[in-house]
């Protein structure tokens, strides 16, 4: 198998076969492009993410634990290319809520986000990518969907609009007088499944057959379409509506491509129209994650073909069939699944029942089809299924999101149906109506090879250095200029460098750990206002769109549970301990105060004076309007201060410090950071604190915090115009290494109230060929199922996936 593991991705599958035909001008320029383009796929090659979390969906109070896993998606293994793992938590509004930074080892990584308890009920993303991801933009990210039961909002959302009913011929085209087979889908107007009927007839009414949807909105039919021929279908939807659809309309020449599998042999079937055959050589391609692994040059001497290929020469996935005309064009396209049933076999041998807080042990072991155990990494979760329910056919898995989703577009519904059954034939069935309809592409490479190709961006990633450069407003680099670096925080640093000829610096054994609050600023005044900072690696991927839940599945949590009274005095006993209150609240309009990003630590508009975006739109400095408008502020030597200056020429009593200036979450000094360089314009709030009020800062001479109109999002060089010569900003650093809380039980605490509906979530179990890998854990007090779910990888990149359950009484 490892023969097959070669680095390319995709748009390169066709080069192999573009050197060896006629080159036309045309075909010259395609092949430069795509060369070129290889170069810099050999440096930045394309990975595919799994992330495991530890329960199905969560309260707004509760931990997301996860388990990353990543993989070369050349190669199936994980991947040892990027470094980091970026995740951000995107809100139902499609708002950016959370974001971390996880560094990888040998493509594996595990983190947590916390919930807070004020977030809303509703469907969330999870938006994982790594640095090498961004290069190649969104379409590469990974997104996973969950639900969040939090603040109630009780929102009627009436379904508008009709069912929808698409057809999908095989390959890509009808043919007149060419029998094919055709896939259809319908679905309902919240995007989701629905079951239809209907039958199928020429434009003089002939009756042609009838068809009926088979698993989520899906099937497919076979017929010959005759040449001037119209073809429609009247359906029938499970909601009791009808619409008539026409099919695509037949194409008088052309070809064909119908494919099945066999256990040993894939079976391809190339068909085509009379004018074209002996009209040449055509080319065969198959490929996987963008690797050719499969050519073939078939020539029509007759109207039909077939072709049996050796299913070992692709592994476990989607394979992408393309037919090449005697023109080089692409005439046909089929996603077909290829499984060896290959997969890792993850055996424990937990019990079937249990009493609360009982001690649970397991003995895991992984094993390879040849029934040999093997070395691996796995996740593990255990968590109260009556609790927290979901049929294991909708809980996307570790086969579905790095073998199907990863490659297909829109929506797949109930994802691990197609891999829970290994063998089953009818969901064999079923996933190839999948890969007819939702992995219809037409001629998916002449779009691709019509339009410029697709460049890598090469981008800077924050570590734990940080590089930029100064530039005058003349564009002109500051060389050989002071530049200083001011860390807040518990790491209170200042560091400074020179910039070099061209007017990079860099700073260097950082330590960013979490969000990290620098100010980058040069060292003279009369400098700062001739002079531009820009950092590298502030880009900000944007949200793209999202594989999110439909509206339709738009359903509150507890409509799903059915909660055992026990359980339930143990949720009101767990909200009372923790004074969450999830009911429906009502917002009440307020005063405009400080923008929510404040950094106040006493909280937003929590200050003696407070000063608004509205407040100076009139003014031109910052500094004079708050002198002016201010009682009891001063300015002695360009600094302000809180009050009165005594004659330096008395010696006594000592001056007081100058004002503490927090700006944007970044305590700045005011000996090298002067307010009047701020534009008013960018200002969204100023809060004064004086005396007891700005106790928590430790300083007796008070704090001035100002907040941007940006907050703290300083993406896009935003707060590089706020402030010739200064730049603060906020850098995400690496994650906090945190373990999940599992309790220990004995005579003496065994009386306490255990909440845990998630019981144990362990992301490093590490399998041995030696012996079992044994674990334990206590349950908690919630009675009920509950679910195992072992996930993992070896080094070969073999994936697995195993499921218990057992009973708490």
């Amino acid at each position: 198998m490892e023969s097959y593991f070669k680095t390319t991705v995709k748009f390169l599958v066709i080069i192999a076969l573009l050197v060896t035909v006629s080159t036309t001008n045309a075909q010259e320029n395609v092949i430069s492009k795509l060369l070129v383009y290889k170069k810099l796929l050999e440096k930045n090659q394309v990975e595919k993410i799994h992330l495991h979390l530890n329960q199905p969906f969560y309260m707004a109070y509760d931990t997301v634990w996860f388990k990353a896993y990543v993989v070369n998606a050349n190669l199936n293994r994980p991947s040892n290319i990027s470094k980091n793992l970026n995740i951000d938590l995107v809100d139902p509004s499609g708002n950016i809520i959370r974001q971390i930074k996880n560094k990888l080892s040998f493509g594996l990584s595990d983190g947590y986000i916390n919930l807070s308890d004020s977030l809303k009920s509703g469907n969330y993303v999870l938006r994982a990518y790594t640095d090498q991801m961004k290069s190649f933009g969104q379409a590469y990210e990974y997104q996973k969907s969950f639900q969040i039961k939090g603040k109630s909002e009780k929102v009627n959302k009436p379904l508008t609009g009709n069912s929808s009913f698409q057809f999908f011929p095989e390959g890509g085209d009808l043919v007149s007088g060419l029998k094919t087979r055709v896939g259809f889908k319908a679905t309902a107007p919240n995007g989701l499944a629905i079951d239809a009927k209907g039958q199928i007839s020429d434009e003089k009414g002939k009756l042609i057959g009838t068809i009926k949807t088979d698993h989520l909105g899906m099937g497919n039919f076979e017929f010959t379409p005759e040449a001037m021929r119209r073809y429609h279908a009247e359906i029938t939807f499970a909601d009791g509506k009808t619409n008539k659809i026409e099919l695509p309309l037949p194409k008088t020449t052309g070809y064909i491509l119908n494919l099945s599998t066999t256990k040993d042999s894939l079976l391809l079937k190339i068909s085509c129209s009379a004018d074209v055959v002996n009209k040449g050589t055509l080319i065969l391609i198959g490929a996987q994650d963008g690797v050719t692994r499969y050519i073939s040059k078939p020539e029509m001497k007759n109207s039909a073909i077939n072709i049996s290929i050796p299913a070992d020469k692709f592994y476990s996935g989607i394979v992408q069939f393309t037919l090449f005309d005697t023109d080089n064009l692409p005439v046909a396209e089929r996603l077909i699944f290829v499984d060896h049933e290959d997969a890792l076999k993850i055996e424990t041998d937990v019990k079937s029942l249990f009493a609360k807080k009982e001690l649970a042990k397991m003995n895991i072991i992984l094993k390879n089809q040849d029934d040999k155990n093997e070395i691996g990494s796995l996740s593990l979760s255990v968590y109260n299924a009556t609790e927290y329910p979901i049929e294991d056919d909708d809980e996307p898995s570790i086969f579905s999101e790095l073998l199907l989703t990863s490659d297909l577009k829109g929506l797949i519904e109930k994802p691990n149906y197609y891999f829970n059954k290994p063998g089953d034939e009818n969901r064999k069935q079923q996933l190839d109506n999948l890969l007819i309809t939702q992995g219809w592409r037409k001629f998916s490479w002449k779009n691709e090879l019509s339009k410029k190709l697709p460049l890598v961006n090469e981008l800077y990633n924050i570590e734990n250095e940080l590089k930029g450069n100064v530039m005058q407003t003349n564009g002109k680099p500051y060389a050989n200029g002071m530049i200083t670096l001011f860390q807040s925080g518990l790491r209170q640093t200042i560091l400074q460098t020179k910039t070099d000829t061209a007017g990079y610096f860099s700073f260097k054994d950082l330590n960013l750990i979490d969000t990290s609050n620098f100010v980058l600023s040069t060292n003279t005044q009369k400098e700062k206002k001739n002079l531009k900072i820009t950092v590298l690696g502030l880009e900000v991927q944007p949200v793209s769109n999202r594989k999110s839940i439909p509206s339709g599945q738009d359903f509150l949590i507890e409509e799903l549970i059915a909660t055992p009274t026990e359980n339930k005095q143990l949720d009101a006993l767990f909200y009372k301990s923790k004074g969450i209150n999830l009911d429906e609240v009502n917002v009440v309009a307020k005063k405009p105060g400080p923008i929510k990003e404040s950094a106040n630590l006493n909280g937003p508009g929590r200050a003696d004076v407070i000063v608004l975006a509205k407040d100076l739109e009139t003014t031109h400095d910052v500094s004079t309007y708050l002198l002016n408008h201010v009682n009891g502020l001063k300015t002695f030597q360009g600094k302000i201060y809180s009050r009165e200056i005594p004659d330096p020429g008395q010696g006594i009593p000592p001056p007081p410090p100058p004002m503490m200036v927090i700006f944007d979450g970044v305590e700045v000094d005011q000996e090298n950071f002067n307010i009047s360089d701020i534009n008013p314009n960018d200002v969204g709030s100023i809060e004064i604190l004086k005396g007891t009020s700005a106790g928590l800062y430790n300083t007796s001479g008070g704090v001035i915090i100002i907040t941007s109109k940006r907050g703290r999002d300083h993406s896009n060089d935003a707060l590089s115009k706020i402030a010739k010569g200064i730049f603060p900003i906020s850098v995400l650093g690496y994650q906090k290494y945190r373990t999940f809380y599992s309790p220990v039980y004995n005579a003496a605490n065994l009386s306490n109230k255990d909440f845990r509906k998630a019981v144990y979530w362990n992301p490093n179990v590490i399998t041995s060929t030696e012996k079992a890998t044994e674990l334990s854990f206590f349950n908690s007090d919630y009675t009920g199922k509950y679910k195992v779910v072992l996930e993992g990888i070896n080094a070969d990149g073999q994936i697995g996936r195993s499921v218990y359950y057992y009973e708490v009484k």
